[in-house]
């Protein structure tokens, strides 16, 4: 089942696959593109097709996501700093309206960066929390996690996110927490995809939980000034 099953998937979801075509090729250093990227991350309200899964996913406790090893390699740092900046949202506005305006879903996260395309050897990863948040957040439901774009034949992101569930009292999986422990911890599902793309289309990626919107446009290089 899918969330976006009513209002959306007509009239905003361009799917990745259908009439793919190449993306901006690989630009040599220095010349570097620029590209805005823009995501909208939302969750189903009502969680209806929580149950019609099998969740063996999940992960019940925190520490098995944060202590996943990320070696680093001073000297690729230095060579290639992770340079973004965060921006404000602009290119999904309308969509980021109408979901925050429909009692079927919560917008969890509304951001956008700016970054140069780089290719799979120095792309780098960005923190959801480094972000800015255009949404005032009104679930207690929350997200964590990391984002890379990478340039290569095709636009690629890579999304590396877990979202944080509180858990509903009536299911099994909360009496069992409950009985075990004394406090009841959130419930967490990964979120994690590749999604190839070109750029100026909006890209849905589904999940039975949460749908992500993101479309990354290219920066309109300046005019350069005659002296």
């Amino acid at each position: 089942m899918k969330i976006l099953n009513t209002i959306f998937l007509i009239t905003i979801i361009n799917i990745s696959g259908l009439g793919l075509t190449q993306a901006e090729e690989v630009n040599p250093v220095p010349d570097l593109k620029e590209y805005d990227v823009e995501i909208i991350i939302f969750e189903d309200t009502h969680a209806r097709y929580l149950s019609s899964q099998n969740w063996d996913q999940a992960i019940q406790n925190t520490d098995e996501i944060n202590t996943v090893e990320n070696p680093t390699n001073i000297t690729e740092i230095k060579e290639y700093p992770a340079n973004f900046k965060s921006i404000t949202p602009s290119i999904l506005t309308a969509k980021y309206k109408r979901i925050s305006a429909s009692s079927e879903y919560n917008v969890l996260f509304y951001g956008a960066w700016r970054q140069s395309g780089l290719d799979k050897d120095r792309a780098f990863e960005i923190d959801i929390n480094d972000l800015e948040n255009a949404h005032v957040n009104q679930s207690e439901n929350s997200l964590s996690g990391t984002f890379k774009l990478v340039l290569a034949r095709f636009l690629h992101i890579y999304n590396e996110l877990v979202y944080h569930r509180k858990p509903t009292l009536n299911t099994e999986k909360t009496i069992k927490t409950t009985t075990e422990t004394s406090e009841i911890t959130d419930e967490i599902y990964p979120l994690k995809s590749h999604r190839r793309m070109r750029s100026k289309e909006i890209h849905y990626i589904d999940h039975p939980l949460v749908g992500i919107l993101i479309q990354i446009n290219p920066v309109k290089k300046k005019a350069i000034e005659k002296l």
